[in-house]
């Protein structure tokens, strides 16, 4: 089975400690995504622009939206890392809970 929201999210029991770094994971998972999908957007329009458009605004501003793309990608991966340990934190959580006995199955 993978390390996955949804993966965790059917064996973990609510109201536990785990159980609340996963929905951390969760909440922070729509930022991510959302800042992974726009710094790939502005990459895309900053590298396309010039070829597309003949407009010399347009074909000024292209790399200013290329920069900004890649701070947002910087930004993404800087948001990416944590977000991930969140996941085997809350494995780790759930283990260590496991293993006193807690959750006697």
């Amino acid at each position: 089975m993978g390390l996955s929201y949804r993966n965790l999210a059917s064996i973990e029991e609510p109201k536990t400690p785990e159980y609340k770094m996963l929905e951390k994971y969760r909440k922070t998972r729509i930022v991510s995504r959302s800042l992974g999908y726009g710094s790939l957007a502005c990459l895309v329009a900053g590298f396309a622009l010039p070829s597309i458009t003949n407009n010399d605004k347009l074909n000024n501003a292209a790399p200013g939206i290329a920069a900004i793309g890649f701070g947002a990608v910087i930004g993404w991966l800087c948001v990416i890392g944590p977000n991930q340990a969140r996941l085997l934190k809350s494995v780790l959580i759930a283990d260590k809970s496991y293993k006193k006995g807690r959750n006697k199955r």
